[in-house]
């Protein structure tokens, strides 16, 4: 009986093009990632020798990571030529900590937040952050595709990373392609999103943290008492940041809110604030030029 391999010539051409990418150390180097995708959650490197993927003895594993080498922007151009089948250009944008508390001697850690461990009580871990560009869709599966990926230094700022990542990847992008949006989360601050997005052919959408206050000029000014508080029931229209508290009315978000930027705008003179926002909302004037 004949069998039908036609469906995984794409993977085994795949496979072998990502071969060719381990210049130094291959065979051992193309192990390690078999048994990293097939291999829950270990202790240490050497417990990936004993998965089943892993064909080498466990001591190649240390020999591949310090003597190995991988053509790092070859692996970023093939995993762009297979994008998700049917996938809008959409992609997601956070960073991962891979926490690394006990290890003092480790280079260039950091102090991150991490959503499940905590340290003294808070949720903050020194280690290291990944961040990352990940096209998602709305398929109900848990299949993405990584576009960019950079290890963080401790005096990164997040925000620029993300717009120079996403410039890398917008050189390849087509002209005539559909408009791409990037997702970002409570972590990243809109404002500076907005100054280094230039004239990106791109949108953004942020979701502004809970609690985070904005200032505008209010109808009528009060003579004496505190700031009157702005209704967030409805859009609200926000000038542009920076402006004395003393002499303006606040706005502070008490639900999710979602921030847009769409290319094509005049300026950066209004924010649209959208409590309880739909997952995509257009906002045509909060891009800087």
């Amino acid at each position: 009986m004949s069998m039908n391999i036609t469906p995984l010539e794409p993977l085994t051409n795949f496979r072998q093009q990502m071969y060719q990418l381990f210049t130094r150390r291959r065979d051992a180097l193309f192990d390690l990632t078999d048994a990293l995708l097939t291999t829950g959650t270990v202790l240490s490197p050497a417990h990936l020798s004993l998965a089943a993927s892993f064909q080498r003895s466990w001591g190649s594993i240390y020999d591949a990571l310090v003597d190995g080498q991988i053509d790092g922007q070859a692996v970023e151009t093939l995993l762009a030529k297979h994008p998700l089948e049917a996938g809008e250009p959409i992609y997601a944008v956070d960073a991962s900590v891979w926490a690394r508390c006990d290890a003092e001697t480790s280079p260039q850690r950091a102090f991150y937040h991490h959503p499940s461990r905590h340290s003294a009580g808070q949720p903050i871990v020194a280690g290291w952050a990944y961040h990352w560009i990940t096209q998602v869709s709305f398929a109900h599966d848990s299949w993405t595709a990584p576009r960019k990926i950079r290890r963080l230094k401790p005096a990164d700022n997040i925000n620029q990373v993300a717009v120079e990542q996403i410039k890398e990847l917008l050189q390849e992008y087509p002209d005539d392609a559909p408009l791409p949006i990037f997702v970002f989360d409570a972590g990243y601050e809109p404002g500076q999103l907005a100054l280094a997005w230039g004239s990106l052919r791109a949108a953004a959408l942020t979701r502004l943290r809970s609690g985070r206050c904005f200032y505008a000029d209010p109808t009528e000014l009060a003579s004496t008492g505190r700031p009157q508080d702005m209704d967030t029931s409805s859009l609200a229209l926000i000038p542009p940041l920076g402006l004395s508290p003393i002499r303006n009315m606040r706005l502070r978000i008490r639900s999710m809110a979602m921030f847009m930027c769409v290319p094509g705008t005049v300026s950066t003179q209004s924010l649209r604030i959208i409590p309880n926002a739909a997952p995509v909302v257009h906002d045509r004037s909060c891009v800087a030029r």
